[in-house]
């Protein structure tokens, strides 16, 4: 906030034909510890592997070379009961995309962030759901968000999907679904909690069997659905804590391929 001061001082003088050396000096003496200070001290908030927002675009889950579920990087974490075939890299983008399969139990491998909502709005990805027999197809993105609500909550419904969840603490999810039919394409419906208000909501990007088996590349404004589920919260204030890969539950193995998991200003 001092830099626009600092500018209309160095004008004035300029103007009145006044020395401007001892302006443009000071500047640079107070405000460079302080910068210095304030970057050190926000790099200290972010948890360990944990995404911050300062560049334009953040790669979420690019895959190192010796991706291992038992090993995970730091940051990622892996909740429910997932086998290693389970959870691959493809064989065609392997550092970019997953292969996903389902299983009888859901799980979800996630990576923290620390991302604020308005200024990294927008999730970008890209996926292809395998051709099979299911409603809303097993394989979903997750997002995380705290801060925002009124009422913040311990936990959502997400471990009923995924046992033994084990997330950063969060008081709103976002699950993004490829739902039954295209024409569902849009639908955000939002599950209300018994005290605090709607913990979680679930907005079908895509739909229908007959767009399966063929990529194709999604981007949302998370701001603006946040807004749109949760209209009594302070969406200028959320922060997103995690964003993932959720698998439900199947009868029979279901299997996606994602990739390219991004935010972006």
């Amino acid at each position: 906030m001092m830099a626009p001061l600092f500018a209309r001082s160095f004008n004035s003088q300029a103007r009145a034909g006044r020395p401007t050396l001892f302006v443009t000096l000071i500047p640079n003496l107070i405000l460079g510890p302080i910068v210095g200070l304030l970057t050190l001290g926000l790099s200290a908030c972010t948890p360990p592997g944990a995404l911050s927002d300062p560049g334009m675009t953040q790669d979420v889950m690019t895959l190192p070379a010796d991706f291992n579920i038992t090993d995970l990087p730091d940051g990622w974490m892996l909740s429910g009961d997932a086998a290693l075939g389970q959870i691959s890299p493809s064989i065609v983008d392997p550092r970019h995309e997953f292969k996903i399969t389902s299983s009888a139990t859901g799980f979800a491998l996630t990576r923290k962030t620390d991302a604020r909502l308005p200024v990294m709005p927008f999730l970008s990805w890209r996926w292809n759901p395998i051709p099979g027999d299911w409603t809303y197809h097993p394989v979903r993105l997750l997002v995380g968000f705290n801060e925002g609500g009124k009422h913040p909550a311990k936990h959502t419904g997400l471990a009923r999907l995924f046992p033994g969840l084990s997330l950063p603490p969060h008081d709103r999810t976002l699950s993004i679904v490829w739902g039954p039919s295209a024409l569902q394409r849009g639908n955000l419906i939002h599950l209300k909690g018994k005290k605090s208000g709607p913990k979680e909501a679930y907005y079908t990007v895509r739909g229908g069997p007959e767009n399966t088996g063929r990529w194709w590349s999604e981007t949302v404004d998370l701001s603006r659905l946040y807004a749109k589920a949760w209209p009594n919260d302070n969406v200028h204030g959320a922060k997103i804590v995690f964003v993932g890969i959720g698998v439900a539950g199947s009868r029979h193995p279901r299997t996606s391929l994602i990739g390219d998991i991004r935010l972006s200003r």
